[in-house]
């Protein structure tokens, strides 16, 4: 009954062990006061740029790595991994310079008697992430603060969204428009003009002449 139950966990820990080399997050496990790092996957060395090995030795390694601008707000959220709770974005400096964007969750592991006796995470890299979410911000402002008048419509030429100066330039406000079709405010040569042009999801942008139709009534020539 010993070996079986020892066969059990043997096997237990392989298929552990495959799935936490195969994944692209971190997995990690320390004690519970934080002084002894039990296990942290290969892909630690991909994201931190450094050694599992030299983990092992330092475990506050990793916490060193953090930018030093996130190090005292990571410092003091780690109180909150025994409870549950923990959960923080931060960055970590690697020894090329580079840097990447780590989320990082942890979660406490009990015992048989119910007592918590070790903490384990999973740090993913989300620098991809941080790096759209960047540029997002970057084309909103200038879509925002743009003096052009801009529109955006789909492939249906619905109207999505619309930006001040349009607001100032036709006269209507972003609620009357959005929801709307191109032809409240294009004459039909130019809806024929666009339509022509094979529009699909991956379409960019297109430049066309048309004649527009304010508000007011007041027709204007665009290009």
């Amino acid at each position: 009954k010993r070996k079986k139950s020892e066969q059990a966990l043997a096997e237990s820990e392989e298929r552990f062990r495959q799935l936490a080399e195969n994944i692209n997050e971190v997995f990690w496990m320390t004690s519970l006061d934080k002084k002894d790092m039990i296990y942290a996957s290969p892909q630690y060395e991909k994201i931190w740029g450094r050694k599992v090995e030299d983990l092992y030795k330092y475990p506050d390694s990793w916490l060193e790595a953090v930018h030093p601008e996130d190090r005292d707000k990571v410092s003091k959220s780690l109180p909150k991994q025994p409870i549950g709770s923990y959960d923080i974005e931060y960055r970590v400096q690697r020894p090329d310079g580079e840097l990447r964007w780590v989320k990082d969750i942890a979660f406490p592991v009990k015992n048989g008697k119910g007592e918590i006796y070790r903490l384990c995470g999973v740090a993913e890299d989300i620098t991809e992430r941080k790096v759209f979410e960047d540029k997002l911000r970057l084309y909103e402002r200038a879509f925002k603060n743009s003096i052009d008048s801009i529109l955006v419509m789909d492939t249906e030429l619905k109207i999505h969204e619309v930006n001040k100066a349009f607001v100032d330039m036709w006269g209507y406000t972003p609620e009357e428009v959005i929801g709307q079709t191109g032809d409240l405010l294009m004459d039909p040569s130019t809806i024929k003009n666009i339509t022509s042009k094979n529009l699909t999801p991956d379409t960019d942008t297109i430049r066309t002449e048309m004649l527009g139709r304010k508000k007011d009534g007041t027709i204007i020539h665009i290009d």
